[in-house]
C-alpha cells in the first residue's frame, strides 16, 4: 500500500501578457489555456501591473480569479493610465488568473503589458496599492534634498548639517568637514533685552561671544552671559560699548569679543545691558567648542 503523497507549490508565480492591444475583453495571451493563467492549486493573494503605452485617457482593468475556470471573482482593479501595481485583498481563493478590460477610451493604438503574480504569503512592498496585511511602506521622493532616500544626513535644509545638539540655535556640527558654526544670539536689535539663550547641549569650556554693528552704534553696552540651568546667568567679564565696535578686517578680540574660558557652562547668550544709540543695531553669534 503506498503512502500520502505530498505535492510542493511554489511561493509566488509570475505571469506576462506580452504587449497586447488596450481593448475590452480578456487581456491575457491567446496562447494560455482557456485564456486565462492556471496557478496549479488553490492560492489567496495575488497582485497586477500595468505597463502602459498610447496614452489612453481612461480604462479600467481587473484582475480576476477562479477556482472553476468558469465564474470569476474581480481581486483587484486598476485604472491609472500611467501604470502601476494594485494588490488583492486576500480574500479570495483561485486556481487561475487573467486579467480583463471592462472599460477604455482614448490614445493612440494604446497598448498595456501585464504582470500578474501570485502569492502563497501575504506579500509586503514598497510602493503601490493596498498591501494585504502589513502595510505599504513609502521611502518618498528620491532626488531630492528633503525626500532623499535611504538614507540622508541633514538638518532638513542643509546637506551633511547634523545638529550638535538638540538645544535651541547653538552649534552645528558640519559632517562633512567636521567644523563647526555658531549660533545666532542677537540680530540687529537696539533695545535693552536679552538674547536668544543658546544649549550646547552639554558643557562647553570655551564660549566666545562675536558682537558686530550695522550703521553707526555711538553709545551702549552688551556682554555676554553663562548659565548651567538656563535661569541663573552669570556676566562674563566688563561690558563693551557698542562705540567701540570695529568693522570687519579692523576688529580685534578687544574690541567685538568676550569669551568665558577654561570654565564649563551648558548656555550662553548676548545681553544689550543699555540701549544702542547712534542710529546703528547690533547682532551677535555665539561659538563653544
Amino acid at each position: 500500500m503506498s503512502g500520502p503523497t505530498t505535492v510542493g507549490t511554489p511561493a509566488n508565480q509570475c505571469f506576462f501578457s506580452g504587449t497586447v492591444p488596450l481593448a475590452v475583453g480578456v487581456l491575457n495571451p491567446a496562447n494560455s489555456p482557456n485564456n486565462a493563467w492556471d496557478v496549479g492549486t488553490a492560492y489567496q493573494y495575488a497582485s497586477i501591473t500595468t505597463v502602459v503605452a498610447g496614452t489612453p485617457t481612461s480604462f479600467t482593468i481587473v484582475l480576476e480569479g477562479s477556482l472553476d475556470g468558469v465564474n470569476w471573482s474581480t481581486l483587484a482593479t486598476t485604472t491609472n493610465v500611467a501604470g502601476e501595481t494594485q494588490f488583492a485583498t486576500g480574500a479570495i481563493p483561485f486556481g487561475a488568473l487573467r486579467a480583463r478590460c471592462s472599460a477604455a477610451s482614448g490614445g493612440t493604438s494604446p497598448t498595456v503589458t501585464i504582470v500578474a503574480v501570485a502569492y502563497q504569503n501575504t506579500p509586503e512592498t514598497v510602493v503601490g496599492g493596498t498591501t494585504p496585511g502589513g502595510g505599504a511602506v513609502s521611502q518618498g521622493s528620491a532626488n531630492t534634498l528633503a525626500n532623499a532616500w535611504p538614507v540622508k544626513i541633514t538638518d532638513g535644509n542643509n546637506l551633511a548639517a547634523v545638529s550638535f545638539n538638540s538645544g535651541t540655535g547653538a552649534s552645528q556640527l558640519f559632517v562633512t568637514t567636521g567644523g563647526m558654526t555658531a549660533g545666532t544670539s542677537l540680530t540687529t536689535a537696539t533695545a535693552i533685552s536679552n538674547g536668544t539663550a543658546l544649549d550646547f547641549g552639554s558643557a562647553a569650556r570655551c564660549i566666545t561671544c562675536v558682537f558686530t554693528s550695522s550703521g553707526t552704534t555711538s553709545g551702549g553696552t552688551v556682554n555676554l552671559q553663562v548659565s548651567n540651568d538656563n535661569a541663573f546667568w552669570i556676566n562674563v567679564g566688563a561690558a563693551l560699548n557698542a562705540s567701540t565696535f570695529a568693522a570687519s578686517g579692523a576688529a580685534t578680540l578687544t574690541t567685538n569679543t568676550i569669551t568665558a574660558t577654561p570654565v564649563a557652562f551648558r548656555y550662553a547668550r548676548a545681553v544689550i545691558v543699555s540701549t544702542i544709540t547712534g542710529g546703528g543695531t547690533v547682532s551677535a553669534t555665539i561659538q563653544d567648542s
